[in-house]
């Protein structure tokens, strides 16, 4: 019950450029229960991709920053490096969760290896999950991973899969 009496009702949120109806993102469990879930995004507004590539570059700037302010010859940063790539591999994949299955394709292209990388990151301890689902040719995907692998992303890496995932985005869902 909320405060004034009244069953709470959970907040649907929908990104920027989603359309909301009456009703949407509630649904019924097998008991009848109201459920709430988030709709799948078909399109991203311009100003959310952007504005998302621009916080991904200053995360990838703040390292850079770390990066030069640390003694050449330290190592701290190597350890560093591969906790706070795969981190953003985690945050790039939430900023845009909700896209629609059927746009972003099983052909292997990035957005499916970003998707498959956080998973995997998630659930199988840092290790590439095999999708049955999804093409991932490692001869064609950006970091060349194959079932099994451990999940390695360093500067470079994460520069070139973030820079492939938004364009691929932008091909893909810009409105």
């Amino acid at each position: 019950m909320g405060s004034s009496g009244t069953p709470h009702r959970p907040e649907t949120h929908a990104p920027p450029g989603a359309t909301m109806h009456p009703g949407a993102g509630v649904r019924r469990d097998g008991r009848g229960r109201q459920e709430t879930s988030m709709l799948a995004q078909g399109t991203y507004d311009a100003d959310y991709i952007a504005d998302s590539r621009g916080q991904v570059e200053a995360d990838i700037a703040a390292f850079d920053n770390a990066r030069a302010d640390a003694d050449s010859d330290d190592h701290a940063l190597d350890d560093l490096e591969l906790s706070y790539f795969a981190a953003l591999v985690l945050a790039l994949e939430m900023r845009f969760v909700h896209r629609k299955r059927g746009r972003e394709g099983t052909d292997g292209n990035a957005l499916n290896e970003v998707r498959l990388l956080a998973r995997s990151l998630m659930t199988n301890g840092g290790r590439l999950l095999e999708d049955p689902a999804i093409t991932l040719d490692p001869a064609r995907s950006v970091l060349g991973l194959r079932p099994g692998d451990d999940i390695v992303v360093r500067y470079e890496d994460f520069v070139r899969l973030s820079r492939a995932f938004f364009d691929e985005l932008e091909a893909r869902y810009l409105d």
